[in-house]
């Protein structure tokens, strides 16, 4: 029919190779408008600009379901989705940048790691002892939980003021609820999803402070911008594991 185009005139008006267009149809995103008798494929002229814009939202790596969700959506869905797509991408985005500059700050320097962490409950107290001593406040909450009924998991202490003698809070991620209430003096937390940098800390707990100075160099050598407090991460069987967690990146759906 007349105004009817090839697969190959298709293709050369949209830049889109013909394999591409054959695979649109196969996902059911792009049919012919019809089949001639030697089954070639007959493309219409109102199909260039669905097919360029399928070809577009497929280069901003939208899936081909959100694809067909989007083409049988109204107006007011379509803007929805567009938006979220948005967020989604420059949320990619910003964890491919923590990502690169982690391997080029790492070229030399093999003693940080970059790790994403998803989000948690968590419960706090406040707590006063000298630094490297909350051993005791931490067997003594931990048991009170367990008393109400909580199961508690990883442990968790950021330092708030002081210098030997400092305020601190020390945290316990939650595995499982009671039907009980918090300690009067706690409080709930949700921490979010995070990329972060940290070190491994080995040595006595009274030296901790050279940990903080190691890890914040690095941060401050590396143009590392904080996106929360620094805190210690005790984890492993029996807690035997200290990581010092610096959180560089907020993964919660906005760009940071």
């Amino acid at each position: 029919m007349a105004g009817d185009m090839s697969i190959q005139v298709f293709s050369n008006r949209t830049g889109i190779p013909k394999s591409t267009l054959r695979f649109y149809e196969q996902k059911g995103l792009l049919k012919v408008k019809r089949r001639g008798n030697n089954r070639y494929r007959y493309y219409e002229e109102e199909q260039v600009e669905t097919a360029k814009w399928i070809a577009s939202l497929r280069t901003a790596d939208i899936s081909i379901e959100d694809i067909h969700r989007y083409m049988s959506s109204n107006t007011k869905t379509r803007h929805e989705l567009l938006t979220k797509w948005t967020k989604e991408l420059k949320v990619k985005r910003s964890t491919l940048d923590v990502g690169i500059k982690y391997l080029e700050s790492s070229r030399y320097n093999k003693m940080f790691y970059l790790i994403e962490r998803t989000s948690e409950s968590i419960i706090w107290f406040k707590e006063e002892a000298e630094v490297g001593q909350f051993k005791d406040a931490f067997t003594r909450r931990r048991e009170q939980l367990e008393e109400c009924g909580f199961e508690v998991g990883d442990g968790y202490l950021t330092y708030l003021s002081g210098m030997e003698t400092v305020q601190a809070k020390i945290g316990f991620a939650v595995i499982k609820f009671s039907s009980k209430p918090l300690p009067v003096d706690a409080f709930l937390e949700q921490m979010p999803a995070q990329s972060c940098i940290l070190i491994t800390f080995e040595k006595p707990i009274q030296d901790i402070k050279e940990g903080y100075e190691q890890l914040m160099q690095y941060a401050w050598q590396n143009e590392w911008y904080p996106a929360g407090s620094i805190y210690e991460w005790y984890h492993g069987d029996g807690w035997q594991d200290l990581d010092i967690v610096l959180p560089v990146f907020q993964i919660n759906g906005e760009e940071n």
